[in-house]
């Protein structure tokens, strides 16, 4: 049986065990994505249930995130 050369085997099997990994870390990357995806939903929603609450206590305002000042909701875009 004919075989490539030892240098040409360790040639293809360096190549293919570097596709192995970088396939393996797209892999985990795309996890990660997936993962912080969920995790901004998560925060998106639970601003989503305070501003609710907040409605519920003050009416129909805008709240200034920097100071936690209160605005009519008519004069926020002023």
């Amino acid at each position: 049986m004919k075989k490539v050369t030892k240098k040409e085997l360790e040639t293809l099997q360096g190549l293919v065990s570097r596709i192995n990994q970088g396939t393996f870390n797209v892999g985990n990357v795309e996890l990660q994505k997936k993962n912080m995806i969920d995790e901004l939903h998560g925060l998106i929603a639970a601003l989503e249930a305070e501003k609710q609450v907040l409605q519920k206590k003050y009416g129909d305002k805008e709240i200034n995130v920097m100071t936690g000042e209160i605005i009519d909701a008519a004069n926020a875009s002023n």
